[in-house]
């Protein structure tokens, strides 16, 4: 049994795009991508504030453009499963 998408299919995702929901078309890029373990923390922009994260995976769509699977948290313990375009996660800076 498989636990993920064939990464020779095209599979079709909503994001958000600055109001509006946004249908883009994907092709799975990077495996299975990052075991929990080793999954990097990252920031997350969505509605204009970064919000803590984790990225699960990098896919690309059919047209080229970049979007990170995350799971992020407005409130710890209430974990959203997102797809959102690249521009909107960076990686956590520790000083």
């Amino acid at each position: 049994m498989t636990w993920y998408p064939d990464p020779t299919k095209v599979n079709t995702r909503r994001y958000w795009d600055g109001g509006r929901w946004t249908r883009c078309e994907h092709r799975r890029v990077s495996g299975q991508g990052y075991p929990p373990a080793d999954r990097p923390e990252v920031k997350v922009l969505v509605d204009g504030v970064w919000y803590p994260g984790e990225l699960r995976m990098w896919t690309q769509a059919i047209e080229g453009s970049w979007f990170a699977n995350v799971t992020w948290s407005r409130v710890s313990g209430k974990p959203w499963l997102d797809t959102v375009p690249a521009n909107h996660v960076r990686p956590v800076t520790r000083t």
